[in-house]
């Protein structure tokens, strides 16, 4: 049985997601916008990071593209004057 390992940039997304998470408890739109970052944060270190940090099941590009583009919509959205 092959034992999964746990690597830094997975523990940073989870603890950003966890932090964005709490966030919302004090503002909506804060914790949209921690949210927002962190997506941007993870396509950087997607962008630079060895493929042997991330489980890969799409090509990098695709996760840059998807990464991005939601980390901009949130983040853009989280400036909305109803949220």
């Amino acid at each position: 049985m092959e034992q999964i390992k746990v690597n830094t940039v997975q523990l940073a997304a989870l603890a950003g997601m966890v932090a964005a998470t709490a966030l919302c408890f004090a503002s909506v739109a804060l914790g949209m916008r921690a949210f927002a970052l962190v997506l941007l944060l993870l396509a950087v270190a997607r962008a630079i990071g060895p493929a042997s940090r991330v489980l890969v099941a799409r090509s990098r590009a695709f996760d840059l593209t998807m990464l991005i583009v939601l980390g901009a919509a949130i983040g853009y959205l989280s400036f909305s004057p109803d949220l």
